[in-house]
């Protein structure tokens, strides 16, 4: 009798175990999957050069959230389409993720002039840290033409069963980038979103123009309304070269 006893005690504890290291499982891949930062992306419907139908394009991107008396992204952005071109609407507004659901102060330049129109007033100036950190990571850029053709990487991650369809989309980003967000120049988001997505346990759901800035971090945004920075006309044009 005490050594059936004693048997069950052993697999009631081996039970637990398990339960606790399956739990345990379970946060690695919560985190593995990454986090929403603050930053949020406004995103509109543009007639660009030579088109004759509205693309998606990231106007800009901020924590809207930090100031609500002035207003959501969701409150906000349909404003700041109208402003950033006449006839321009809104289409959404999408959270940028990182790995662990911070930023940085890196504004990742791209030929060394120009940078996403992201707006983080708590910081002026990069931190050597965040620089070293991203030039140690393998990272498809493909800009060598002097256009303006730079897009962010869009993942959408299934809702419980597949067949229950996708939550809200979100932008990759990165932890060590002001503002989180990553844009890649010409095919190098087509040609990295699906693997970026992959790292957040999620899917690639295309990639969306972005518009950019030559401003330095260091320098107060033109627009305080929701707008950002003053940004270079945004190009369709994929070649890398003239």
């Amino acid at each position: 009798m005490m050594r059936l006893i004693a048997l069950a005690l052993l697999v009631c504890q081996g039970a637990v175990r398990a339960a606790r290291d399956e739990a345990g499982q379970g946060k690695k891949k919560a985190s593995m999957a990454g986090s929403e930062t603050e930053f949020a992306s406004c995103i509109c419907n543009v007639i660009l050069e030579g088109a004759e139908e509205a693309t998606p394009v990231i106007v800009v991107t901020q924590p809207w959230d930090a100031d609500l008396e002035a207003g959501t992204c969701l409150q906000r952005c349909p404003q700041a389409c109208e402003r950033f071109q006449e006839g321009a609407t809104y289409k959404n507004c999408l959270y940028v993720h990182t790995p662990n659901g911070e930023t940085g102060t890196n504004p990742a330049w791209h030929l060394s002039t120009l940078r996403p129109n992201i707006v983080d007033l708590s910081v002026t100036e990069a931190l050597e840290e965040d620089v070293m950190a991203q030039m140690m990571k393998m990272t498809r850029h493909e800009t060598y033409h002097g256009g303006n053709n730079f897009a962010a990487c869009s993942c959408k991650k299934a809702v419980g069963d597949i067949e229950q369809g996708f939550g809200e989309p979100f932008l990759v980003g990165q932890s060590t980038y002001y503002g989180g967000l990553q844009v890649w120049g010409r095919t190098g988001c087509p040609n990295s979103c699906k693997t970026e997505c992959s790292k957040f346990q999620a899917q690639s759901d295309g990639c969306i123009l972005a518009a950019m800035t030559k401003r330095d971090i260091s320098e107060i945004p033109e627009s305080l309304d929701g707008n950002g920075y003053v940004t270079v006309a945004v190009s369709q044009n994929t070649n890398k070269r003239s």
